[in-house]
């Protein structure tokens, strides 16, 4: 936000959304949220069985629970990093603008979907959406998939060996999965944090950490996307998004049909 004639300018109060699609928005992240809690729910308990080796202890003897809840410890660096990372995002998007039409190009398009839309809801929401992601996503990529392929990657080579191909492996996925809401730049910036991400989580062992880096991260991301918004004249380049949830649906629906 910024001060403008006296007023506190608001990119939430400036581009509002539709209240339709504000609840379609909301919903569709809280839905797959719930479908990346259960997926990671399994993860946890294959990471247990993989680490182990011992299936009854992990799921009659509640071992993957108590793995899972052994990890929620916090770190004095789940604070500081992410701001840190974060303001070296914003430092690099600042230096590409200028450099790069192919980067400023895919600014202005995935502005035009659910990236142009998420920042414009309110701060209290960014807060609760973005602290629901960070776990639920943490839980899938670093807990579970980092977890499995290092468990079982350490049994056939060396622990080095191991930690590095189960942190790009982790970092890969990760990067696939926005692929549906990002540019080529957008996902190597998201490969990177997950590599940033996996090191983490290897060096401290704490999903809790891990949850709050992520959640510091996307939020601070958000909130230097509403900075710009009242900032730059033609953020949008164009008309401002209001129905990327329903366009995106029937984008879904035609490929189906087709």
């Amino acid at each position: 936000m910024a001060a403008d004639g006296g007023q506190w300018r608001s990119a939430e109060r400036e581009f509002p959304l539709p209240e339709r699609e504000k609840h379609l928005l909301i919903a569709n992240l809280i839905g797959s949220d719930i479908l990346l809690l259960i997926i990671g729910l399994v993860l946890a308990i294959c990471a247990t069985w993989a680490r182990s080796g011992d299936l009854s202890w992990t799921v009659a003897g509640f071992g993957a629970f108590s793995e899972l809840a052994g990890s929620m410890r916090a770190v004095p660096e789940m604070v500081v990093l992410p701001l840190a990372v974060a303001a070296a995002c914003e430092v690099l998007d600042q230096l590409l603008k200028p450099r790069s039409a192919s980067y400023r190009a895919e600014s202005k398009q995935i502005r035009h979907g659910i990236n142009g839309e998420l920042p414009r809801l309110g701060v209290a929401a960014l807060v609760a959406l973005m602290v629901v992601v960070g776990f639920v996503e943490e839980l899938v990529f670093r807990y579970g998939i980092l977890g499995i392929v290092l468990a079982l990657f350490a049994r056939v080579v060396s622990q080095a060996v191991a930690v590095a191909v189960a942190i790009v492996a982790s970092a890969v996925v990760f990067a696939f999965a926005h692929t549906r809401y990002q540019g080529k730049f957008s996902i190597a910036t998201v490969f990177v944090i997950g590599i940033l991400l996996g090191a983490f989580y290897v060096e401290t062992g704490s999903l809790l950490a891990c949850a709050v880096f992520h959640a510091l991260y996307d939020f601070c991301g958000l909130m230097l996307e509403r900075w710009h918004m009242v900032r730059e004249d033609d953020y949008f380049d164009g008309d401002v998004p209001t129905g990327a949830i329903e366009e995106m649906a029937a984008q879904v629906g035609k490929g189906r049909r087709k």
